[in-house]
């Protein structure tokens, strides 16, 4: 069943993997590793494929990156190290993507026998990680190579965060999500347990009670940003909600979501064309997008952009919504305007200035708004000890992760805001759980492929 997956994603055979990593100019100062939050050594791992190594070159990746396939997928590689790439001044930039998923694949469909033996001994310290998304599962991976026993606490049934529960299954498989995180989750020193929520089920507090040393906050953003005027119509539905929907009708087998013939979404980030492309898997015959960027400034990437136009989307750039109500049987009458931007590069809401002579109207069936993402509320009255910000998320340490609490350390969406991509909460993942070893007095692993620790943390 992986194989099968995996085939899609990488879109490369061994000896495509091989020819790929021969075009590799493996440049000593590699602008792609620097364009990488994760500071993926990119030379050395497609040195070892282009000796037909992905052993050796997965390694080389799960240093820096444990969830390697997953970013090699889902990242936009044409603004990170492929858009660095001397390549392009050749021709084609490396398909670096393809060849991380190529390295996890070739893991997938060749596993080596997992050793249970070894692992934290029984008194190293303990440390709770909150939330088993991108940046939990990188402070998990970096505490337990640096000797701690780990807890991973997760509010839903399964781990991955936003990528089981976010991410349409045609665009990243849940069997790929699981069997790259399994792995991390089965090691020695690492519990997972699930079904246990912030706020809900435990305090902070809680967790020093029962001994933990430390604490990481990996908890996501899940609640929907609401727009005004338009959140507040009966019927409206946010993204968050419709895509978890309808990933656990996918892999959970939980109940699809309701969508009608036509579908209006509004919003220009990732989050909207996921929906886009739901709503057209999901029934609608018709999709409209309306967001305040032209095609070349909205935030989603442009595979994004161009599958949803593929599959059928219609794009309304530069307008604001301006009016929603409710019409006769049950459908949306949308009233929008035509905006310009009063600072040029500025693409945020508060740059937009409206363009008079320009209103038209728009009718759907469904709408769902995607505009962005907010803290749970539950979790913002559990962090209520901790310094935030106006938005609520935590402040941090940005070299260190480390919170106004003491032994208290987050990193990803809650800390950094909605809009990070995967590899930038698995680089924050990782650097704070190196800073919680270093609190801990636990020295970092050493070998020839470990890189020099992040800005900030002492060991």
């Amino acid at each position: 069943m992986v194989q099968q997956v995996v085939a899609g994603l990488s879109c490369l055979v061994p000896a495509q993997a091989v020819a790929e990593a021969h075009r590799c100019l493996m440049c000593h100062d590699a602008p792609c590793t620097a364009a990488c939050p994760a500071g993926v050594d990119v030379m050395h791992f497609i040195r070892a494929l282009r000796f037909d190594n992905p052993r050796r070159a997965l390694e080389v990746i799960r240093r820096t990156n444990v969830l390697a396939g997953i970013c090699g997928a889902v990242c936009p590689k044409e603004r990170l190290c492929e858009g660095a790439c001397l390549r392009n001044a050749l021709r084609d930039p490396i398909r670096i993507g393809a060849l991380q998923t190529f390295a996890a694949a070739h893991e997938m469909a060749h596993p080596r026998r997992a050793a249970r033996a070894g692992g934290p001994s029984s008194d190293a310290p303990a440390v709770a990680v909150v939330g088993a998304g991108p940046a939990g599962l990188a402070a998990t991976d970096a505490l337990v190579r640096c000797g701690a026993r780990v807890t991973v606490f997760e509010a839903r049934e399964a781990p991955g965060g936003m990528l089981a529960y976010g991410v349409p299954e045609a665009r990243m498989p849940y069997a790929f999500v699981n069997a790259e995180v399994s792995p991390l989750l089965a090691r020695p020193g690492v519990e997972l347990t699930p079904g246990r929520a912030l706020g809900r089920d435990f305090s902070l507090d809680d967790l020093f009670s029962r001994g933990f040393r430390a604490v990481f906050l990996g908890v996501g953003l899940w609640k929907a940003a609401r727009l005004a005027g338009v959140s507040e119509v009966p019927g409206v539905l946010h993204a968050l909600p419709f895509l978890e929907a309808a990933a656990r009708h996918a892999r959970f087998h939980g109940p699809p979501p309701a969508v009608g013939p036509r579908c209006l979404v509004i919003g220009g980030g990732s989050v909207a064309l996921d929906s886009a492309e739901v709503a057209l898997r999901s029934g609608a015959r018709e999709v409209e997008v309306v967001c305040l960027e032209n095609t070349d400034e909205m935030p989603a990437t442009r595979e994004d952009i161009a599958g949803a136009w593929q599959r059928g989307a219609r794009f309304f750039n530069r307008r604001r919504v301006t009016r929603l109500q409710r019409g006769p049987d049950a459908f949306f009458l949308i009233e929008t305007i035509g905006i310009r931007w009063k600072e040029p590069g500025r693409f945020v809401p508060d740059n937009a200035e409206d363009l008079p002579g320009t209103e038209a109207r728009l009718v759907a069936d469904t709408v769902i708004v995607a505009i962005g993402q907010a803290p749970d509320p539950d979790v913002v009255r559990a962090l209520s000890g901790l310094k935030r910000d106006a938005r609520g998320l935590v402040q941090v340490d940005p070299e260190t992760g480390a919170t106004s609490v003491a032994g208290v350390f987050a990193g990803g969406d809650c800390a950094s805001g909605c809009g990070r991509t995967v590899v930038a909460s698995v680089a924050e993942g990782r650097r704070a759980g190196l800073a919680i070893a270093a609190h801990l007095g636990l020295r970092p692993p050493t070998g020839p492929y470990e890189p020099a620790l992040p800005r900030g943390v002492v060991s």
